[in-house]
This record gives C-alpha cells, sequence and structure tokens, in this order.
C-alpha cells in the first residue's frame, strides 16, 4: 500500500516564517492547502517560493459557486466541499470531514456514519479522490487507522497546520511500512466467486422486490375502489416488530432489517397515495 498523502491546512493566520521552515523539508506525501481568507494575506513572494520548490499546492473552497482565485496557475489542486449534483475535474478534490470518535465502542458505527456521503460519493464517481478532513489527528495518530482507511480507498487527508500536526504526521509516515504481501482484490478467483454469489443474491432481491410493489399495486387499487385507509399504524407497528425480532432470530443486524423496511415501507406508501390520486 501506499502511504497517505497529507494537506496541512493554513485556515487565516499565516506565519510566514514557519511556513518557510516547513517547505525546507517537505516530503512526497506533503502538501500546502490555503483557505480563501488565508489568501487574502500571504505573501506572494513566499508563495512563489514554495511552489518553485515543487510543493503540491491547493486551494480549499468554502463556497462550490465561487469562482476559483487564479494565482499564476501555481495551484495543482482545488478543494472543494462535497455536493452530490456537482462534477469533478482533473486535480479537483471532494472533502469529507471526519470528527472526533467520543465512543470507542460504537467506533465503527460512527465511523461509516461519518462516512456514508463518502461512499455514496464513490458509488456515483469511482474513479475520483476524495479527501477526509481531520479535525482533530492527534486522537487517532497512528498508521492502523490510515491503512483502514486506504482499504476504503481514502488516501488524501487534510489536517489544520501546526507544529505539532506536522510532527504527528511525520511520525505516522515514518512507522507507515509498504506491504509486501498486498494483493488486489481483482486478482484473487475466490474474490470473482464471491462476488457473483452477491451479484445473483441482490437480483434475488430486486425481483423480491418487484413482486412485492405488484401486491401492493393490487392492495392500492382494492382500497381505492372499497374506500379505506391506506395507512394502518397498528399494522405498521407489528411489521416492524415482527420483522426485527426474525432478524435477530437468525443473527443480522437489527437497525440495518428496520432502515431497509422502513423504506420499503415509505416506497409502498407513496405507490398507494399515486394510485388514489390516479383520476
Amino acid at each position: 500500500m501506499k502511504k497517505p498523502f497529507f494537506w496541512f491546512l493554513i485556515k487565516s493566520n499565516v506565519n510566514h516564517d514557519l511556513l518557510s521552515e516547513f517547505a525546507k523539508e517537505s516530503t512526497d506525501n506533503f502538501g500546502i492547502a490555503f483557505s480563501e481568507k488565508a489568501l487574502e494575506v500571504i505573501d506572494p513572494g513566499i508563495l512563489n517560493g514554495i511552489h518553485h520548490k515543487r510543493i503540491p499546492l491547493a486551494i480549499k473552497i468554502i463556497n462550490r459557486n465561487r469562482s476559483v482565485i487564479n494565482l499564476s496557475g501555481i495551484f495543482s489542486s482545488i478543494i472543494y466541499p462535497y455536493h452530490k449534483d456537482t462534477s469533478l475535474k482533473k486535480d479537483e478534490f471532494f472533502r469529507f470531514k471526519l470528527s472526533n470518535f467520543q465512543n470507542e465502542k460504537k467506533y465503527v458505527n460512527e465511523l461509516l456514519d461519518q462516512l456514508s456521503a463518502y461512499f455514496l460519493f464513490k458509488g456515483a464517481y469511482p474513479k475520483n479522490d476524495a479527501i477526509i478532513e481531520l479535525t482533530n489527528i492527534s486522537q487517532i495518530n497512528n498508521s492502523g487507522f490510515f491503512r483502514l482507511m486506504q482499504k476504503l480507498e481514502i488516501q488524501n487527508f487534510i489536517v489544520p497546520f501546526s507544529i505539532k500536526n506536522v510532527t504527528l504526521v511525520k511520525n505516522i509516515l515514518e512507522s507507515y511500512q509498504k506491504s509486501s504481501d498486498y494483493k488486489k482484490l481483482e486478482s484473487s478467483a475466490i474474490f470473482d466467486l464471491w462476488r457473483n454469489q452477491i451479484d445473483v443474491l441482490d437480483n434475488i432481491l430486486i425481483e423480491t422486490l418487484n413482486q412485492r410493489m405488484q401486491i401492493v399495486s393490487e392492495m392500492g387499487d382494492y382500497k381505492k375502489q372499497n374506500d379505506l385507509p391506506l395507512f394502518q399504524p397498528e399494522r405498521w407497528h407489528e411489521i416492524l416488530k415482527s420483522r426485527r425480532k426474525s432478524a435477530k432470530t437468525i443473527g443480522v443486524d437489527e437497525e440495518l432489517v428496520s432502515t431497509i423496511v422502513e423504506a420499503i415501507h415509505l416506497s409502498a406508501l407513496k405507490k398507494m397515495i399515486e394510485i388514489e390520486m390516479e383520476k
């Protein structure tokens, strides 16, 4: 696995001496990102000096609709807030914020909740890179966390620029050994087998949903003709209760089942309402 890449973010106040010292010892895994406010006060000479040292430079844009600041083309990247309806160009990144983890027992759930938008983004744009903004890197300063991130196809990170964070990142990179036994999943035949099985099961789920919706349509027509209620709270309560119980019995995540059942029920209710409103 490749080492992660870190962008050090300068938000507003710029310490030119500190920035110049940092630029002298930058590595292939470092870059500097400037917020729009920082660009308003940065010394152009310092900026050009960093650029000539071939250190990657980026602009962090707060509002996606604002025009991009052009400073002689010295910026190699632009970092935008994520918006699902906006596509990316080459050398542009969407950023996703990752906050502190308050509860170690719920670490996985908190991590997945915060990265949900990232997963949706990669589903729409699998070849585009993203940047994870870490609000407090000191709480996750170990190589294991970044190995996990890379297994989720995350390699770029943005952290506040400070002596403390620069030291933490250096320690992380020094302890980050390249794995010689890493193999891409696509090269393994067993993964092809598993993926084929998942594809079959997904198609079964889709066909089952189609059959269920056909029944819902028949129910909708019958309820319309006989002036019956479209929504029955007691029945809905019983469905949720029984489906969670069934999931628990066979060891399936109850919350997952609840989420799926809720989405299916709302879709069915929407269908019945559409039928009710048909002339």
